[in-house]
């Protein structure tokens, strides 16, 4: 009987290391979206972004620029990102949530030069 329970404790450890890839795995794939404006100084743009595994990468277009991004998903479909161009001295993250085929999510950017911010809302869909 003890041996019994401990396989079963040491199968259940090996699908727990293993659950949030795998619940991360269902959001896989290419995700398209909008950035909507905040504002004069916060134009709205495109999202572009690619999800495998627990990684997430893509970029913002915004006013022909091209901000790239890392950052990662949880097992219940939180998202997490940063960004930062120090050539340009911006910095910001998107936060929000995948959830049957739709994210949404807010994007924050910080202008370090003059001190201003940006909070836009951003939706994308898996493509």
């Amino acid at each position: 009987m003890i041996k019994r329970v401990l396989v079963m404790a040491a199968w259940v450890t090996i699908i727990l290391q293993f659950y949030p890839a795998l619940a991360a795995g269902s959001y896989e794939g290419n995700w398209t979206g909008i950035v909507e404006a905040a504002g004069p100084k916060c134009p709205q743009g495109t999202i572009i972004m690619q999800i495998s595994g627990n990684n997430i990468s893509g970029s913002f277009g915004l006013g022909g620029a091209h901000i790239p991004f890392k950052g990662t998903i949880a097992a219940d479909g939180t998202v997490n990102v940063s960004y930062n161009l120090p050539e340009h001295s911006i910095t910001g993250n998107l936060n929000g949530k995948v959830s049957t085929g739709e994210f949404t999510g807010k994007f924050e950017s910080t202008y370090q030069v003059t001190g201003s911010n940006c909070v836009r809302n951003v939706s994308a869909k898996h493509s």
